[in-house]
């Protein structure tokens, strides 16, 4: 998988990119990299754009998730929201639910528009 991470200074907004197979070692690298963007910009608002990605994770890898953000630095007063294709929602919305459950505030959504609308409230 790439990714671009770029910060919307208006909006106050890292935003990250991303495109092609997503796998468990290609989310670790982006979200050490998030990580740094965080200490960076001094943001914790985060808006991930899925919209191009192939999903290459098992329900055991996306379950595992919540573990690897703490592992990689990303802390729970991050606001993070995902954005995804409507074909793909179920597994993002199980993602959802378990980051949820482990204290992390992400919502996930299927236009940038209302992504960032969620992020400034």
């Amino acid at each position: 998988m790439k990714w671009k991470i770029s910060y919307l200074a208006e909006e106050n907004i890292i935003y990250t990119e991303t495109e092609g197979e997503m796998n468990v070692e290609s989310l670790n690298a982006m979200a050490k990299e998030i990580n740094e963007a965080i200490g960076k910009y001094g943001s914790t608002l985060l808006l991930m754009d899925h919209r191009k990605v192939i999903l290459q994770l098992s329900a055991v890898d996306i379950y595992d998730r919540p573990k690897s953000l703490k592992m990689f630095g990303i802390q729970k007063d991050a606001k993070i929201a995902e954005v995804a294709l409507k074909s793909k929602l179920e597994d993002f919305d199980f993602f959802e639910a378990v980051a949820r459950n482990r204290g992390y505030q992400i919502l996930v959504f299927v236009d940038i528009d209302s992504a960032k609308k969620w992020l400034k409230s």
